[in-house]
């Protein structure tokens, strides 16, 4: 993993910690563990991936379905598809990939 990669895994990595923070003053019990589940998730299968780029591939599988039925997907993130196709991009550059559109 380089030193690149590291930093991505761990901006991710805090930024699920903040959200999962966040998720547990949800007053809806439904919502706050459906949220909690899913960012745990994430963040387990974050820690099971060797680079971020596999991690965002694994994330990309799941994007579209619902979070009740699925890990917590990119755009239930709050990510758009353009933000994730330019992380993408920068990711597969880190690992030394191309990426075809």
């Amino acid at each position: 993993m380089s030193l690149s990669d590291a930093r991505v895994r761990s901006r991710i990595r805090k930024d699920l910690l903040r959200r999962i923070e966040r998720a547990k003053k949800i007053s809806d019990p439904a919502s706050r563990d459906a949220l909690l589940s899913a960012y745990t998730t994430s963040l387990q299968e974050l820690s099971t991936c060797s680079t971020t780029y596999e991690y965002i591939l694994s994330i990309d599988k799941r994007r579209h379905r619902p979070i009740r039925t699925a890990p917590l997907g990119w755009q239930d993130m709050g990510f758009t598809d353009a933000c994730f196709d330019a992380i993408q991009a920068t990711c597969a550059a880190l690992e030394g990939k191309e990426e075809t559109p």
